[in-house]
């Protein structure tokens, strides 16, 4: 068994596929016994991956454009959420339909640590006609005290992915009023590598990307219940059923697809994104300086000679 060693950004909902590779046995069938660290947003990944303590960064694409020619020439490989997950809720029912000028004036609050949320809906705003900065945008607290404040009565909307989201609505804090998936097809997770990592005669790189691909088509054909494993593992605090729900929503949405392969039209449309809102490239990249194409392909013609197997 070749060891890969994954540091992740989170360990929320939208990362389903990536433990049901790991506990329905899809990397071990590829030869790969994987471990992860949870190191949440900040420089921890990055660090990781470029020092060599991580082979795999599991969070934003941005990141590795951002450190491109500039710390470490990271390469993205294979994607696990096709969109952004997060919901938009509202503290206070809404009287009428939600509008994003609701938001001018108000607290919109969202875990620190990145600057992705800020980019989403600064975006969003310019095209609804609203201004940016007429929002109190608050992303100066990480996630579990983001979600204590939100809890204990500061802001008026919080931006949250499952499975806070869930539990804040569950508990009546706050009712959704507008879903980010809506907003069509972002790389908005991936996989990235350093290149001596993917370029590895043994294929480490494509191997993992086929049990990831085959995690993507078994989650998109099976309840999440047949798992309950990856529920009790990943989520032992939390109900079962209320992570399977949460499960069954993100899969309604398009959060993922069938395929690990990072698409050049989502690509191309976030860095667009990136650069307007962000700045934190100065123009868009060309889509195979960014992505490693090899190990997605890869996967997909492995599984196709298979028959596409997802079991």
């Amino acid at each position: 068994m070749d060891i890969v060693r994954i540091s992740a950004t989170g360990a929320g909902v939208n990362y389903f596929p990536e433990f049901v590779a790991r506990e329905l046995g899809f990397f071990a069938d590829e030869g790969l016994d994987v471990t992860v660290e949870v190191l949440g947003n900040g420089p921890g990944v990055p660090r990781d991956v470029g020092s060599g303590a991580a082979d795999v960064g599991l969070g934003g694409i941005w990141l590795p454009m951002l450190y491109r020619g500039r710390l470490h020439t990271f390469m993205p490989f294979a994607q696990l959420c096709n969109r952004l997950a997060a919901v938009l809720l509202a503290r206070k029912p809404a009287a009428r339909s939600f509008r994003w000028a609701d938001l001018s004036g108000k607290i919109v609050v969202a875990p620190g640590g990145a600057p992705n949320f800020w980019m989403v809906l600064a975006s969003t705003l310019r095209r609804a006609g609203v201004d940016p900065f007429s929002v109190r945008f608050v992303a100066d607290f990480m996630a579990e005290e983001a979600v204590n404040l939100f809890r204990g009565g500061f802001g008026d909307f919080f931006i949250g992915m499952p499975p806070v989201s869930d539990v804040f609505i569950r508990d009546g804090v706050a009712s959704q009023v507008a879903d980010f998936a809506e907003l069509g097809e972002i790389p908005w997770s991936i996989f990235y590598a350093k290149p001596e990592f993917l370029n590895r005669p043994d294929n480490v790189g494509g191997r993992f990307a086929k049990a990831i691909q085959r995690a993507l088509l078994w989650t998109l054909a099976h309840d999440p219940g047949e798992a309950p494993g990856v529920l009790k593992t990943q989520f032992p605090t939390l109900s079962p059923d209320l992570i399977a729900d949460a499960v069954r929503s993100c899969r309604r949405r398009g959060i993922w697809v069938g395929t690990a392969r990072i698409t050049e039209p989502a690509l191309m449309q976030w860095q667009t994104v990136i650069v307007e809102e962000g700045r934190l490239i100065d123009a868009p990249m060309k889509y195979s300086e960014i992505v490693d194409v090899r190990p997605a392909k890869w996967a997909e013609h492995e599984l196709v000679q298979q028959g596409g197997s997802a079991r």
